[in-house]
């Protein structure tokens, strides 16, 4: 498998116990869960977050994620997503989309 398709896994290891590694196949749904929160960016999470913090479509942990992942992106991804990270994230932008908070122009101080 080329390296770019899969991650290498660590287990074990630890009190003089050589830790195994392992290749793994990445899921093309992951994937694509990653592909999709980067393209939205920082500002933009956080525009989410404000739309369902007002509107209440987004739940506690879903406003969370969000504000992590614009965290991430504002950071210019300086860590990958994790896969249950980016399909919460993916979730939350299918959740989004019919809601329009990315539609609306962004509020400018003057």
């Amino acid at each position: 498998m080329p390296p770019e398709l899969g991650t290498t896994v660590q287990e074990g290891g630890g009190w003089g116990v050589k830790p195994t590694q392992s290749r793994q196949a990445l899921d093309p749904d992951v994937l694509d869960a990653q592909q999709r929160c980067r393209e939205v960016a920082a500002i933009d999470w956080i525009r989410i977050v404000d739309w369902g913090t007002s509107t209440s479509q987004l739940n506690t942990t879903q406003r969370k994620i969000a504000t992590d992942i614009a965290q991430l992106a504002a950071n210019k991804w300086n860590r990958e997503l994790s896969a249950k990270r980016a399909r919460d994230g993916r979730e939350i932008l299918r959740i989004e989309i019919p809601g329009g908070a990315l539609d609306e122009d962004p509020v400018e101080d003057a």
